[in-house]
């Protein structure tokens, strides 16, 4: 359904071996240097790469390739980043906004200038029949003929979104207010509905009297100790980094308000309130510490319950959750970011860039790329793609998520392409935003954590105990 070309250039081939594969099951890791045929075959992806003969592989620089986004259901070889190419460049967007604290930006003028000066010959956005449907459900029924066939109807629905009329235009774009009407792809979906927040306030228990009290004496005794490594290493026994994972778990802490506010996620809210119960019902000499107010012995008696919370918490991974506000306002500057990069996609698609950019309308509207995903979600795996570590090349190997000839589907990440397009992103529009480039290792930092957390958290919800392939390339397939 795209009818845009994906390059005017000729990619590079090469027969190319694997470096290594390392398989990820249940959070499990596995190094596996030749590939296995057992429960956890990698057979489907060594005949997507085509291991299994001497077929040279594609590589092409994501600079000037086009895009498609981390789902299975792309029949075509192609670079697949998070989202595509709209997709990273709301990231990276969001991210700025949010470290610069600069929430009002002209987002059209730098789509604009982006998409002018941008080597790829088109800018995607991946979609795919539910997000056609929501148009057609919302507002385009009125236009199409009810008794045509399914694919007829869809075509004639994506025709009526590629070129609306006026009075369609302005309820697709008011629709954007609204994740449920959001075109878009599913990992971009994921996004915007932010996953973290699944348990409900309502569900939560507030900390009791007690509970409150033994708080406030540990959080004393953290705050007391913060700036002392020698207290952090001897006395409490606990490595620089688990010193911090406490300090963002308990010294952090806030319970919530009782009109439903809060200040800690869900998720911690309940681990620390159950380590708070824990410590006040096992260990009975707890309470006349408390009563004295001696912070140091109530830490110490609370000490290995304390512990094992920091390991469970970095086992379900919940420090990273909750452990950098800025990374959390990163997240929420994203979504903020993603239906306004939609919403002038749209327009720049419609051939309204609006009088500014009035003459560039045609050359801007020939390279916005709606590409509309079919079928059902059949993914197997996912599969991150990286060039070997010393591997200086900007290529990347063109690769298949989905063969219906051989019935294999698994989610496709170009870990190697996608941070080089983010920084490509960077310095394209960082011209356009004052004050950016001094924060341009932070905030290129921060999008890649953000990108490598949410693609396996997306896959993970989706994909529950399927495997995970990180493929590496050898040095061999590091074409110049």
């Amino acid at each position: 359904f795209s009818q845009k070309p994906r390059s005017t250039l000729q990619a590079t081939k090469q027969v190319c071996p694997l470096e290594s594969v390392v398989v990820t099951v249940d959070e499990t890791i596995s190094q596996v240097s030749t590939l296995r045929f057992d429960s956890f075959s990698i057979r489907h992806v060594a005949e997507h790469l085509r291991l299994a003969t001497d077929e040279p592989i594609e590589f092409v620089d994501p600079r000037l390739w086009a895009h498609s986004t981390i789902d299975g259901r792309n029949t075509e070889s192609s670079i697949s980043l998070a989202g595509a190419t709209l997709g990273e460049f709301a990231i990276v967007l969001g991210v700025i906004l949010n470290r610069l604290s600069q929430p009002d930006v002209d987002i059209m003028h730098i789509l604009v200038n982006f998409v002018l000066s941008m080597k790829t010959p088109t800018f995607s956005l991946f979609t795919d029949v539910k997000g056609i449907n929501q148009v057609y459900e919302n507002f385009a029924s009125f236009y199409i003929d009810q008794n045509q066939p399914f694919t007829a109807k869809l075509d004639a629905v994506i025709g009526l979104i590629r070129r609306p009329t006026e009075q369609l235009k302005k309820k697709i774009i008011e629709s954007l207010q609204t994740t449920e009407s959001l075109l878009g792809d599913s990992y971009l979906y994921f996004l915007l509905t932010d996953q973290k927040e699944e348990t409900k306030l309502e569900n939560l228990e507030h900390l009791n009297l007690e509970e409150q009290i033994l708080l406030i004496s540990l959080q004393r005794t953290i705050e007391r100790i913060t700036h002392s490594e020698k207290d952090v290493t001897e006395k409490m026994g606990l490595s620089s980094n688990e010193h911090q994972i406490l300090v963002t778990l308990l010294g952090k802490f806030q319970d919530y308000s009782s009109d439903g506010h809060k200040a800690s996620s869900p998720v911690q809210h309940r681990l620390v309130k159950d380590t708070l119960k824990k410590c006040i019902s096992s260990i009975p000499s707890l309470g006349p510490a408390l009563a004295k107010g001696d912070d140091g012995k109530v830490f110490d008696l609370c000490l290995s319950i304390l512990k094992r919370m920091v390991v469970y918490a970095t086992e379900i991974n919940e420090v990273k959750t909750v452990e950098n506000s800025q990374t959390i306002n990163d997240l929420k500057s994203v979504q903020k970011v993603i239906p306004k990069v939609i919403e002038a996609f749209l327009k720049l698609m419609w051939g309204d860039p609006g009088n500014r950019y009035k003459s560039y309308s045609t050359t801007l509207a020939a390279k916005m790329d709606l590409v509309v995903l079919q079928g059902s979600h059949t993914e197997s795996a996912l599969v991150r793609v990286q060039n070997a570590n010393d591997c200086d090349s900007q290529l990347s190997p063109l690769l298949t998520p989905n063969r219906p000839v051989i019935d294999s589907s698994y989610y496709l990440f170009h870990a190697n392409a996608s941070s080089q397009y983010r920084h490509y992103i960077f310095d394209t529009i960082a011209p356009l935003i004052p004050r950016v480039d001094s924060k341009k290792d932070t905030i290129l930092t921060a999008a890649s954590d953000l990108v490598t957390e949410t693609v396996q958290q997306f896959f993970l919800k989706n994909s529950p105990n399927r495997p995970i392939f990180d493929v590496t390339f050898r040095r061999e397939c590091c074409p110049k």
